[in-house]
C-alpha cells in the first residue's frame, strides 16, 4: 500500500491505520513524504511524527525494511 496523502499528522495517522486494518501479512507499507516539512515547531504538518508514533505502537507487529531520501517501507510481521 502507497501512502501519500494529506501531509497533516492526524491525517497521515489516519491513513497508515486504515491501510494497515487490510494489508497482509508480509504486506508492506510505503509512507511518502517521511521527511517533509523540517518545522519542528509546526508539528501539524510532518508526516514523520505520525509514522514514527505508528511505528512505536506497532514495533512488534512490524519491520523497517527500507528508508530513502523521502520514503519509509514497513512490513508487517503479524
Amino acid at each position: 500500500i502507497y501512502v501519500d496523502g494529506w501531509h497533516s499528522t492526524w491525517q497521515v495517522s489516519k491513513d497508515i491505520k486504515n491501510s494497515w486494518k487490510i494489508l497482509n501479512n508480509n504486506g508492506i507499507i510505503i509512507c511518502d513524504d517521511y521527511f517533509y516539512g523540517g518545522n519542528f515547531k509546526n508539528d501539524k504538518h510532518i508526516p514523520a511524527l505520525a509514522i514514527n508514533n505508528f511505528i512505536r505502537e506497532n514495533k512488534k507487529k512490524l519491520k523497517i525494511i527500507y528508508v530513502n531520501n523521502n520514503q519509509i517501507f514497513l512490513k508487517k510481521v503479524i
